[in-house]
C-alpha cells in the first residue's frame, strides 16, 4: 500500500508516492547537496512549534501585535504568533528586534490596518520575518507593506491579500542576502493613478550588493489605471555595478483594467536595452525558472 505527501517548495506544490507505513520522509534540496531536511508526513513546512504566543480581542495572550511582538523579542528566539480575527489597526515597525512568524485565521478574516492618524504605511518589515493568511489593508495614499530594511533571509508572505487604495500594495528595496517571496498572494491597487502599481520591488543601490531575489509565484496582482509591476535597477540607475539580483515568477496573473495583460504591464527600468541574460539594466536577471505567466516578458 501506498499513500501520497504533499510538498510545497520555492517551485511550486509537489505530490509524491511512499509507503503506507512511512512516518518520516527526507527532503534534500538540490541547489545544496550536501542540506538535508527531515519532517514528519502531513506535517507543514513552516511548522507551528512549541514557542507559539496568541493575539486576540478577548481571550488571548494578548490584545495588541505590538505587545506580542515585543514579548517574542524578549524571549531571544524565533516565536509563531497566532493572531485572531478581526481588524488590528497599529503602527507595526518591525524593522528591529528578531523576525517571527505571524499567522492569521484567514485573509478575510485577519485584517491588518492603519491607525487613523497615519494612512501612509501600515506595517515596515525587515528579512526574516513571515506572514501568513493575514491582509493588509492600506485604504489611504500609501503602501500596505514597506520592505526595505536590511536583514539577511526572507521576508515571506504565504496566503495574503495587500492591498492599496493610491499606491504599490507593496514597495520593497532588496538588500544584502534579502529574498521577497510572495506565494498565494492578491496584490491590488483599487484607487487612481499616481505612478505606482501594486508591485514595485528594485535591487539595493549600492554596488556588490548579491543574493538579492524576488519570488513570486500563484499570484492575482491587479490594478485599475496602471501597471501592475514595475521593476527598477536602481543601481544602474544610480550609476553603479557589481550588484546582482533574481526575479522569479510562477504562475502569475497580471492585469490591469488599462494596460490589459500585455507586456506593456510590466514597467522595467532603466529603458535601454539590458545586458544579455539580464531583465533590466546590468544587474537584474529573470530566472530561467519563470514560466506559467500570463505577461510574455516574464517567461
Amino acid at each position: 500500500d501506498t499513500q501520497s505527501a504533499t510538498i510545497v517548495a520555492e517551485l511550486g506544490i509537489f505530490n509524491i508516492i511512499i509507503p503506507a507505513n512511512a512516518k518520516y520522509i527526507r527532503l534534500t534540496v538540490p541547489d545544496d547537496l550536501k542540506s538535508s531536511f527531515f519532517f514528519m508526513l502531513n506535517q507543514s513546512l513552516n511548522p507551528i512549534d512549541n514557542n507559539c504566543i496568541t493575539v486576540k480581542k478577548i481571550g488571548g495572550d494578548f490584545n495588541s501585535l505590538v505587545k506580542a511582538k515585543n514579548y517574542a523579542d524578549s524571549l531571544g528566539y524565533t516565536t509563531t504568533i497566532r493572531v485572531g480575527e478581526g481588524i488590528w489597526a497599529e503602527e507595526l515597525n518591525f524593522t528591529t528586534g528578531l523576525p517571527h512568524r505571524m499567522i492569521g485565521e484567514s485573509r478575510n478574516a485577519t485584517i491588518f490596518t492603519n491607525l487613523p492618524s497615519s494612512r501612509f504605511e501600515i506595517i515596515k518589515v525587515k528579512g526574516g520575518w513571515y506572514f501568513e493568511n493575514i491582509k493588509f489593508l492600506n485604504g489611504g495614499r500609501g503602501y500596505a507593506v514597506h520592505a526595505d530594511y536590511a536583514g539577511a533571509g526572507a521576508v515571506e508572505f504565504f496566503n495574503c491579500t495587500l492591498e492599496s487604495y493610491e499606491h504599490s500594495a507593496i514597495g520593497s528595496g532588496s538588500h544584502q542576502d534579502q529574498h521577497l517571496i510572495l506565494n498565494n498572494c492578491n496584490i491590488l491597487n483599487t484607487g487612481a493613478y499616481i505612478g505606482a502599481p501594486p508591485l514595485y520591488w528594485h535591487n539595493n543601490v549600492n554596488n556588490g550588493v548579491t543574493n538579492q531575489k524576488l519570488i513570486v509565484i500563484n499570484c492575482n496582482i491587479t490594478t485599475n489605471n496602471e501597471q501592475g509591476i514595475r521593476i527598477d535597477d536602481a543601481n544602474k540607475l544610480n550609476g553603479g555595478s557589481g550588484n546582482e539580483a533574481e526575479v522569479i515568477f510562477i504562475n502569475t496573473s497580471v492585469y490591469s483594467r488599462d494596460f490589459g495583460v500585455g507586456n506593456n504591464n510590466c514597467d522595467f527600468r532603466p529603458y535601454t536595452t539590458p545586458a544579455a541574460g539580464k531583465l533590466v539594466g546590468d544587474s537584474i536577471a529573470l530566472s530561467q525558472r519563470s514560466f506559467g505567466n500570463n505577461v510574455p516578458k516574464l517567461n
